[in-house]
C-alpha cells in the first residue's frame, strides 16, 4: 500500500477547503484588527505610519490572492512542494505578523499575539518540525522587531523570553498532537480502504454464492423433474398395463361372443387401477401445490385433534399413544388442513413400521435456531428403522411405495413443511426405531395472540 506524505494525510482529514477557509478567516480577522485599531488609535501614529500600515494592508490583500493563485497552479506538483509552499507561507504570515507588532507598539504589542496563531497553523499543516521552523522564525523576527523599536535588553531580556517560550511550547505541543492525529486518521483511513476492499470482495462473493445457489436450486429441481417424471413412469405402467390387458380380455370375449359371468372380476380390478392413480396423481400435485390458508393455531391443539383419528389402528396394533406438550402452548402460522395431512403421513409410516406393536411419541417443544425462536414437533415410533443407506433418500419421490401414498407420503410432508418456513429432519436406528423432527417458527414470540378456535 502506497504510503501517505504529511500534506496528504492532514488533507485526508481536514478537507483544504476547510482548511483554506480558516487560514483565510483568520488572516481576514488579524487584518480588521489592524484596521480597528489603526482607527481607535489614530493620535498615536503620524501620517507616513498610516500611510504606511494601509499600503502594506493593500499588499497584504494582493497576498491573498497571489496566494490562491499559486495554491491553484501547484495543486497536484506533489509532496514536497506542496509541503515548501506552505511553509513559505507561515514563515511569510509571521514577517506580516511583524509588521503589525512593529507599528502596534513594539515587543508590547497585543499583535505578538499573532506568531502564536500562525505557529499553531502551521503545526496543523506541516507537523513538529515544520511548526518549530516558523516558531524559530517567528522569534527571530520578534528579536529583532523589539530592538528596532527600541526595547533594552538588560531591562527587557526576561519579559521578552517568556514571550518567546509560548511560541515554542506551542509549536512543540500542536504539533505533536497534529502528528499523531494524521498518524492515527491515515491510519484510520488504510483500515477503512481495506474493510470496504474486502467488504466489496465479500460482496462480490455473496453475488458469487447466491447465482451458485440459484444454479444448484434450478438443478436440483431439474433432476427432481425428472426423477419425478421417471419414477411416475414407472409406476404408471403397471397399473395402465393392467388396465389395458383386462380391457383387452374383456373386448375379445365380446367380440367372440362368449359369455361374460367373469366380467364384474375384471371391471372391479380396472375401477382400483383407475383409484390407485387418481390417488397417485393427487399426491403428486400436492407436490407442486403453493397456495395457503394461513392462520395463528395452537400447534399443541392441531396436534390433540388429529392423534384421535389414529387410536383405533393404534389400539388394533397394540401401539401405545404418548404425548409431551409444551406447557407454554406454542403458536405457530400455518395452513391447518395441509399441515394436518403432513403430521397424518408421518404417523401413518410410524404405524406402518409397527406391524407387531410399540409406542408411538409426540411432543412438542420451544426451542432456538439460527437465532429465531422455534417449535419442535417430534415424533417417534419404536419400529424397524430405517437403513442408513437410505436416510438421505426417505424424502425423495417413490422412495417407498405403499398402498394408497405410492411412496410420495414423506416428499409431500417435507414440501408442506418448507413452505411454512420450516425445517425437517429424519433421525432412525434400525432395530429400535425412527424419529421426525419438525421445526417451525413461532408466531409472536413475544407478544399474547389468541389462536384460531379448531372446528
Amino acid at each position: 500500500m502506497r504510503k501517505i506524505g504529511r500534506i496528504e494525510g492532514i488533507f485526508k482529514v481536514i478537507k483544504i477547503e476547510y482548511l483554506n477557509t480558516l487560514i483565510l478567516f483568520v488572516a481576514l480577522l488579524s487584518t480588521g484588527s489592524v484596521l480597528v485599531w489603526i482607527l481607535k488609535y489614530k493620535e498615536l501614529l503620524s501620517y507616513e505610519e498610516k500611510a504606511t500600515l494601509f499600503i502594506i494592508i493593500f499588499f497584504i490583500f494582493v497576498y491573498f490572492a497571489v496566494l490562491y493563485v499559486i495554491h491553484f497552479l501547484i495543486s497536484g506538483a506533489g509532496e514536497k512542494t506542496t509541503y515548501v509552499f506552505c511553509l513559505c507561507r507561515f514563515i511569510i504570515d509571521q514577517a506580516i505578523v511583524s509588521l503589525f507588532v512593529y507599528y502596534g507598539g513594539g515587543y508590547s504589542s497585543s499583535f505578538a499575539l499573532g506568531y502564536l496563531v500562525v505557529t499553531v497553523l502551521s503545526a496543523v499543516v506541516l507537523g513538529l518540525y515544520g511548526a518549530l521552523a516558523v516558531a524559530t522564525t517567528a522569534s527571530i523576527f520578534y528579536l529583532y522587531v523589539s530592538f528596532v523599536s527600541g526595547a533594552n535588553m538588560s531591562h527587557y531580556w526576561l519579559d521578552i523570553g517568556y514571550r518567546i517560550v509560548p511560541i515554542y511550547f506551542t509549536a512543540v505541543a500542536t504539533g505533536l498532537l497534529a502528528d499523531a492525529f494524521v498518524k492515527y486518521a491515515a491510519r484510520i483511513s488504510e483500515l477503512n480502504k481495506e474493510l470496504e476492499d474486502r467488504s466489496n470482495k465479500l460482496s462480490t462473493a455473496l453475488e458469487m454464492l447466491k447465482k451458485s445457489e440459484r444454479e444448484l436450486i434450478e438443478a436440483e429441481r431439474g433432476r427432481l423433474a425428472t426423477d419425478i417424471t421417471e419414477s411416475i413412469a414407472h409406476h404408471i405402467r403397471n397399473p395402465i398395463t393392467s388396465i389395458g390387458g383386462m380391457a383387452r380380455i374383456i373386448h375379445k370375449k365380446l367380440k367372440e361372443g362368449k359369455k361374460l359371468e367373469d366380467v364384474g372380476k375384471y371391471t372391479k380390478a380396472i375401477v382400483e387401477e383407475c383409484a390407485n392413480l387418481n390417488i397417485m396423481l393427487n399426491n403428486v400435485l400436492k407436490l407442486t401445490e403453493k397456495e395457503m390458508n394461513l392462520a395463528v393455531y395452537s400447534i399443541n391443539a392441531v396436534l390433540k385433534q388429529t392423534i384421535p383419528v389414529f387410536k383405533t389402528r393404534c389400539s388394533e396394533r397394540n401401539i401405545e399413544i404418548v404425548t409431551h406438550f409444551d406447557k407454554e402452548n406454542p403458536l405457530v402460522l400455518v395452513d391447518k388442513k395441509k399441515f394436518t395431512d403432513a403430521i397424518d403421513n408421518i404417523v401413518e409410516n410410524a404405524i406402518s413400521a409397527m406391524p407387531d406393536g410399540g409406542k408411538l411419541t409426540i411432543s412438542t417443544k420451544e426451542t432456538e435456531s439460527m437465532g429465531k425462536k422455534m417449535v419442535n414437533i417430534s415424533i417417534s415410533d419404536t419400529g424397524k428403522g430405517i437403513p442408513p443407506e437410505m436416510i438421505e433418500d426417505v424424502f425423495k419421490p417413490f422412495v417407498v411405495a405403499e398402498a394408497g401414498k405410492a411412496g410420495l407420503g414423506l416428499p409431500i410432508t417435507k414440501h408442506i413443511v418448507e413452505m411454512h418456513k420450516g425445517t425437517i429432519n429424519v433421525k432412525s436406528t434400525l432395530g429400535k426405531g425412527t424419529t421426525i423432527d419438525i421445526y417451525l417458527p413461532l408466531c409472536f414470540p413475544e407478544k399474547k395472540v389468541q389462536p384460531k378456535p379448531l372446528k
